[in-house]
């Protein structure tokens, strides 16, 4: 149930998700990417009326919703960091930077072993086509 302070109305990610029928997930990319403006606190995100009324009307303005790491996006350079995203307003609540050289690596594992799952398949895939080619 949305919290009501004078005659501001604040929404909870779950609230919005439910109403706006998009997962919390996308809301919360869209929050920490300041794409749609709110206020952390503690674990949970809120977003006043006026913060939704604004980037629905920013939206229409510009034709669509940005999608969060999608605009503005620049080529990483091995061994630099990432460039600053700059997307949060002043005064607005930030988590802290990624750890983004852990993720680069998570990235990597995740590469290797889909390449291993992809063998795996592959030589599987050749046995089976293999064994239905010797029994026809």
């Amino acid at each position: 149930m949305p919290i009501q302070i004078g005659d501001m109305t604040l929404y909870t990610v779950a609230e919005l998700a439910e109403m706006l029928e998009v997962s919390e997930g996308t809301l919360a990319r869209y929050l920490r990417a300041g794409v749609l403006q709110g206020r952390k606190m503690g674990r949970r995100w809120y977003v006043s009326d006026q913060n939704l009324h604004d980037y629905f009307t920013a939206s229409a303005q510009e034709g669509d919703a940005p999608s969060p790491g999608v605009q503005d996006q620049q080529p990483v350079v091995a061994g630099e960091p990432p460039p600053a995203s700059g997307g949060a307003a002043a005064g607005q609540v930030q988590g802290p930077e990624p750890d983004w050289r852990a993720e680069v690596e998570r990235l990597h594992r995740e590469a290797e072993r889909l390449k291993q799952e992809a063998e795996r398949l592959e030589k599987l895939y050749g046995e089976a086509t293999d064994s239905t080619r010797t029994t026809e």
